[in-house]
């Protein structure tokens, strides 16, 4: 998988197993201190154990972007996560700096993210238990409800609905 050979060589060069000599003009490397690291084959448990090396907030945050979907934006991150947006693009530059999303449009009113890949996504969704991605869900999906306009909500319905069904078994309220 190149998305994982990029990583595993990205932390390999972080940890300063992996450097460039430019006296010499060749990498370097100890092949012993590689070999006694704990590199998981699983791109997704390798993205998790980088993720949890991010701040509480960052990975929260991330959670929440996770359970929206491959690509999210600002304003409903901000809704879910009821905090300002300057607060929630400053964690999300954390995690443009760790390669872990990109922005990939800006308008007057919006930012929009994506994660590099769906594996990093779904390491990001596993930071949550079973219970906490259900009670996740259904925050999203009552505030899409909530704020959304009729017009963005018939535009949106297929989403909202998937936020709503992961979460209906927390719903106890039978006119919901």
């Amino acid at each position: 998988n190149p998305f994982f050979t990029i990583i595993i060589l990205r932390n390999l060069y972080k940890e300063k197993m992996l450097q460039f000599n430019y006296e010499q003009k060749r990498w370097l490397w100890d092949i012993d201190q590689i070999n006694h690291m704990q590199i998981s084959d699983n791109v997704v448990d390798f993205m998790t154990l980088r993720l949890k090396e991010l701040t509480a907030k960052s990975q929260d945050i991330l959670q929440l972007a996770a359970s929206i979907g491959n690509v999210f934006n600002l304003f409903i991150l901000q809704i879910i996560h009821k905090s300002s947006q300057e607060y929630i693009i400053d964690i999300l530059s954390d995690a443009i700096a760790h390669n872990i999303i990109i922005q990939i449009n800006k308008t007057e009113t919006n930012i929009y993210y994506k994660f590099v890949h769906d594996k990093v996504q779904q390491a990001a969704y596993s930071l949550a238990n079973e219970t906490e991605k259900k009670e996740i869900h259904l925050q999203i999906g009552r505030a899409l409800l909530k704020t959304y306009t009729k017009e963005e909500i018939h535009e949106n319905v297929i989403d909202i609905v998937r936020q709503l069904n992961e979460g209906q078994n927390l719903v106890s309220d039978k006119y919901e």
